[in-house]
């Protein structure tokens, strides 16, 4: 690439004239504006898997796609350039003109792939894609065939490259910027506006780079000029451009949907956890060091080995080595299975079968992830076994075992819905539940339409398996139970073995368990821990929507005087008082705690310090004009609160605590029964 710069001596008064067509300086500016897009695009793609090989497809399979697109922009541009001699193009010099803009493209999408970049890094940023711009530009020029000689301004020629940077920069600027707004909807707007920035640089670049150049008439024709017409240029331009960049964009689209997806199931991890644990088969987790991450307790509870030893952490081989002294196998020894389990787990195909000593039968089937984690699900199918066993044999078998059956069994009939058979388990169930039962009977306390969604899926898939049902007896009471069905025949019908244990009582317990853990055994208000967690989820959300957030602590006034006069039993009562009146006086999303002996806290969102501040005196007013008869004692007492707005000085919910802690020790300093905010 030979540039030769304007000079004293030439005159461009006799420089060739050239006009635009203007619909195509608009279609150059549109395949700017792609490269633009997709250089964003891309960008996201490479941030969200940097470090990983994928992260560097994108980065690399982005800046073609870019890059090709700021190519196809100066190329478009030169279609739309329209001199009055003929024009061609080299074949080689317009192909190779491409690499500098790949080359800009690549740094375009690392800068732009970060949240945050210093002045230095942007300005280094906005020079390299800036120059790897001007290089492109000037590149494709030198592939240009034509009885003239070019020359260029240099004040312009430098001016062409000043824009490109100052204009790559700008945009890198607004795509930092809107990454601090990337929950809200000015986002979208900073990002059309960077597209445009950066497209208008690459567009800038050319169009100014063009009005540096003059085409000056050589005296003497060096002959007819070779290489591509501009044609075959433009059928060139759309063919691989548009290819490349169509792709480009279109797979961004994609991941971006994947991504999408992918964010959607991590916020259910906490919700598949605890369904992990309920569930009857054995479940174990294994990292991509095969170190135990999780089991359930149902995995725990196979073998019949120390539950200690079953912990995070431990390796594979070690859980296999201590499962292995509770296999039976009359041809092999604990080393046999430990190495055939070992050959199996580097290639989990099929499912793995063991027999435990006690003569149960389990089944393991694992499956590595890509992440490398491996999952596992072991099932105890001895049970399951003994009844296909018994299946195989007379109706007298199948009753007799179904009558020791643990669980309530059901037999109906899947034409008519007629109860065929029942257990006792099943008998002892509809009692316990005033409801009745009858053989040829097609009542049934679950309900007419339940029982035909039931029918309907266990048709559709062969069998049901655990599944948790809930509903509502004729009596109001919330049941649930562990329900399982299988199709197959009974006495020469097709019928629906139903096998459910009732788990309302351990639901239940459940639920109590939950509550004792949030709320305060006297009072029944929220505990300390449970205040604590709602308040950080409350604290984060207030100050990233830039709401208000209010907090008051408040203290019984001279609450010992009570202890020791009337009694901690009516101490108590006082207590429970007091969070009566307070929570009669606050709403349902205003939170009332328990956070030491007297000591309580009310947090208040979306509200600011006046509206707290009234909120506060009209509970401080109750409790003050609140008289409490207990036997014979009428008992009155105050309250002193510190109350507290969050502001910039707080940085985390702890910080508005103090606040409100500091606040409550100033109103029990200047009297007491009084409201001070700090």
């Amino acid at each position: 690439m030979n540039l030769i710069f304007l000079d004293s001596n030439q005159d461009v008064s006799t420089a060739l004239q050239a006009d635009y067509l203007w619909g195509l300086v608009a279609v150059s500016y549109c395949a700017a504006y792609m490269a633009a897009f997709t250089a964003w695009g891309m960008s996201e793609q490479f941030r969200l898997n940097r470090g990983r090989t994928v992260g560097n497809f994108w980065l690399g399979g982005g800046a073609i796609a870019m890059g090709c697109g700021v190519w196809a922009m100066h190329f478009i541009a030169m279609l739309a350039y329209q001199l009055p001699i003929p024009v061609a193009y080299d074949i080689s010099g317009t192909l190779l003109s491409v690499v500098p803009a790949i080359l800009a493209s690549v740094v375009a999408i690392y800068f732009f792939s970060y949240d945050q970049l210093n002045l230095q890094k942007s300005i280094v940023g906005g020079i390299v894609f800036g120059a790897g711009i001007g290089t492109m530009h000037y590149s494709g020029m030198a592939a240009m065939q034509i009885n003239a000689q070019m020359v260029y301004d240099k004040s312009l020629f430098i001016a062409s490259i000043f824009i490109a940077v100052a204009l790559s920069y700008l945009a890198l600027w607004l795509k930092i910027l809107a990454t601090r707004f990337r929950n809200s909807s000015a986002y979208n707007q900073i990002k059309a506006l960077s597209i445009s920035i950066v497209a208008a640089a690459i567009a800038a670049m050319h169009y100014m780079g063009m009005a540096a150049v003059h085409f000056l008439p050589m005296d003497k024709a060096v002959g007819p000029i070779e290489g591509m017409e501009p044609f075959s240029l433009a059928i060139l331009v759309i063919l691989i451009t548009g290819l490349i960049m169509g792709l480009g964009i279109l797979t961004n689209l994609f991941q971006s949907r994947l991504n999408l997806a992918y964010q959607s199931i991590e916020t259910s991890k906490e919700q598949l956890n605890s369904a992990i644990n309920s569930i009857s088969d054995g479940f174990v987790l294994f990292d991509d060091q095969d170190k135990l991450v999780m089991a359930n307790n149902v995995f725990k509870d196979m073998y019949k080995g120390d539950k200690n030893l079953i912990q995070p952490g431990i390796s594979y081989q070690s859980l296999v080595a201590e499962q292995s002294l509770f296999i039976t196998s009359e041809n092999s020894h604990h080393r046999d299975y430990f190495d055939k389990r070992l050959h199996w787990h580097d290639n989990p195909v099929g499912i793995f079968n063991e027999t435990l000593i006690d003569g149960r039968q389990v089944l393991g089937k694992e499956h590595r992830a890509e992440t490398g984690d491996l999952v596992g699900t072991w099932t105890d199918i001895s049970p399951l076994k003994k009844v296909e066993g018994k299946l195989r044999e007379s109706r007298e078998q199948i009753t007799r075992i179904l009558e020791f059956f643990p669980s309530s069994i059901v037999i109906r009939s899947l034409n008519t819905r007629a109860v065929l058979y029942f257990n006792e388990k099943a008998a002892e169930f509809y009692q316990s539940r005033n409801a009745t039962i009858e053989l040829g009977k097609s009542d049934t306390f679950l309900g007419v339409d339940t029982l035909t969604k039931l029918g309907k899926k266990l048709l559709e898939k062969g069998e049901i398996h655990d599944m948790e049902l809930q509903f509502t007896s004729h009596n109001n009471e919330l049941i649930t139970l562990i329900y399982s069905a299988v199709i197959a025949s009974y006495e020469h019908q097709p019928a629906a073995i139903i096998s459910f244990t009732d788990i309302t009582e351990r639901k239940n317990m459940e639920e109590q368990l939950r509550t004792m853990a949030q709320t305060d055994s006297l009072t029944g208000v929220f505990n300390r821990r449970y205040f604590t967690d709602m308040g950080k989820r409350e604290f984060v959300r207030c100050r990233r929507n830039n709401l208000p957030l209010s907090l008051i602590i408040l203290d019984i006034d001279h609450f010992k005087r009570i202890n020791d006069q009337y009694g901690h039993d009516i101490g108590d009562e006082a207590i429970k008082t007091l969070c009566d009146l307070c929570r009669l006086n606050l709403r349902d999303l205003e939170m009332l705690a328990r956070i030491g002996g007297e000591e309580f806290a009310i947090l208040l969102p979306d509200k600011d310090l006046t509206t707290s501040l009234g909120v506060a005196n009209r509970i401080r007013t109750v409790i003050e004009n609140n008289v409490l008869q207990i036997k014979d004692h009428s008992i009155q007492y105050t309250v002193s609160m510190g109350i507290s707005e969050l502001n910039s000085e707080h940085d985390r919910f702890e910080a508005l605590i103090k606040s409100a802690d500091v606040a409550l020790f100033k109103a029990k300093d200047l009297g007491r029964n009084r409201i001070e905010n700090g």
